[in-house]
């Protein structure tokens, strides 16, 4: 085995040019693929999330004409009590705000949710700290003192909350009542207001959601713009132009792929031309003709194996650092290991196919034919 691997590397050195350009060719088609499969892969588990989203209503709140959200609450307590009567004690809402405290030198960060508690089976009187918070739990330090600590129950804590940018995992969370949200107005922005339903419960949808709207607009001076809509329904209206430019680029992809499939079939075809007599050689010693299989085979995966990884590589890091603009904002494109797997499996098929062809014009000729004796 050593003097195999030892054996193709001194092959590769030794047809170094044609190498790098093959490996330069296989990376770009490998680094488009992972690509393509990164986004495609995000955008099935954002369809999975949106599926599995208790509620399937959210209130879209942005800046007015001639009004900056900060000046003005975008929506207040009145606004819930008023908006949970309307819909018959079917809203839920809740208020990220991100919690920064330094306490005897150490600095702490979590996330603090204002929250309705009868709608999550909470008694007043206390806070909820997630269990991936005990160290801020156990330490003096309380943001709501007339409140007392208490550990978050598990059915809560075992709850994540999808918002348009982010996941919210409760058990790294602090949930306090929703009545503070007038103790902490400064702080909250519009992105931090999540007002949801589950239109299934909502008497004559349309209706409901017309008078909800209307409510909003005329109790805020058309200083904010409201829209309630379903996440599922338009993700699923934007994916299809997602989908029409990733079957773009799957075909540049392709078409890489098709010119270095071809180019290294037609490259190993005079490679073996060249060794013919060093493949007789070997025959004529008592060499099997499966092993001189495994030797291509293995010459040829590794080849691709360096190109395969600059590939993935190269893909990965657009995936994180650079924003076509293909992608939907709502999105989150992140990487998989479904998309190494399936690059680095699309590598050691086209590795078997082109050693397959090259085995089988091997083995079509005589070892006599093979060492040029006629």
């Amino acid at each position: 085995m050593k003097y195999t691997i030892a054996k193709m590397f001194q092959i590769l050195r030794h047809n170094r040019w044609v190498s790098i350009l093959m490996i330069i060719e296989i990376a770009l088609g490998m680094s488009v693929f992972t690509y393509s499969l990164n986004m495609f892969f995000s955008l099935s588990r954002e369809k999975e999330n949106q599926k599995n989203q208790e509620r399937d209503l959210v209130l879209e709140i942005s800046g007015g004409e001639g009004m900056n959200d900060i000046e003005k609450q975008a929506f207040t307590l009145k606004d819930y009590e008023k908006v949970d009567e309307i819909t018959d004690g079917q809203t839920f809402l809740y208020v990220v705000l991100p919690q920064f405290y330094s306490y005897k030198n150490e600095n702490y960060e979590f996330v603090m949710i204002l929250v309705d508690y009868k709608k999550l089976d909470l008694k007043n009187g206390y806070t909820y700290w997630g269990n991936g918070l005990q160290d801020i739990m156990n330490c003096e330090m309380n943001p709501i003192p007339q409140l007392e600590k208490k550990q978050m129950p598990t059915k809560i804590a075992e709850l994540n909350w999808k918002t348009e940018t982010d996941e919210i995992k409760l058990k790294k969370c602090m949930v306090a009542p929703i009545t503070y949200m007038e103790q902490y107005k400064e702080e909250i922005s519009s992105a931090a207001i999540h007002v949801e339903w589950k239109k299934k419960y909502l008497k004559n949808e349309e209706k409901t959601i017309q008078k909800i709207e209307t409510y909003l607009y005329n109790s805020h001076d058309q200083s904010f713009r409201y829209r309630i809509y379903s996440p599922e329904i338009e993700l699923r209206n934007n994916t299809i132009k997602v989908m029409t430019s990733l079957q773009a680029i799957n075909k540049v992809a392709l078409l890489f792929m098709a010119v270095f499939l071809t180019g290294m079939i037609a490259i190993y075809q005079l490679r073996f031309e060249h060794r013919e007599e060093s493949y007789g050689i070997s025959l004529a010693y008592g060499a099997q003709y499966k092993e001189l299989y495994w030797e291509i085979f293995c010459e040829i995966l590794l080849l691709n194996s360096i190109g395969t990884i600059i590939g993935i590589v190269i893909g990965y890091l657009v995936t994180y650092y650079v924003d076509f603009g293909i992608m939907i904002s709502v999105v989150n494109v992140q990487g998989s290991w479904y998309t190494f797997l399936s690059a680095y499996g699309l590598c050691v098929v086209l590795s078997s196919f082109v050693s397959v062809i090259t085995f089988r014009k091997l083995k079509k000729k005589k070892i006599i034919e093979l060492l040029n004796v006629y």
